[in-house]
């Protein structure tokens, strides 16, 4: 395995892990107010809502960043292929997307404005990560 498959895969587990399982929820109107540390089970597979009865902030933002980061690593290991090479940079899009979405949310949070907007996609992005990843694999042959 490649030092860039590895750091593909870590980051790759971590975003997993803080964008889906692992959830710290806080607030930050008035200052950052500590809720809890929660196991998210079963897994949704996509949710996202413009408004809704959530008022806490959840750090799934970390998670998105270190998705958006292994499709940057990536990248470089997929020139050779242009179909996978899009589809990697659709990853990336659609991850910074979430990561644009979800710093909107803290930036409303931080304002007072927070009407429990979210977007959950980690399950997802986790799945197509790991496709392009075996892709990668076949390709390279190795």
């Amino acid at each position: 395995m490649q030092p860039k498959q590895k750091q593909f895969l870590i980051l790759l587990i971590a975003g997993f892990v803080l964008s889906s399982l692992l959830r710290v929820t806080f607030n930050l109107s008035g200052g950052f107010a500590f809720h809890e540390v929660e196991i998210t089970l079963p897994l949704p597979l996509f949710d996202f809502a413009e408004q809704s009865n959530q008022t806490r902030l959840t750090s799934t933002l970390v998670g998105y960043v270190l998705y958006a980061a292994a499709g940057l690593v990536f990248i470089g290991q997929l020139k050779a292929n242009q179909r996978w090479l899009l589809i990697t940079l659709g990853f990336i899009l659609v991850t910074l997307y979430a990561v644009y979405f979800e710093a909107s949310a803290w930036a409303a949070g931080m304002s007072g404005e927070y009407n429990g907007e979210h977007m959950s996609i980690g399950p997802v992005l986790f799945l197509l990560g790991l496709l392009i990843y075996a892709k990668q694999k076949i390709i390279s042959g190795r």
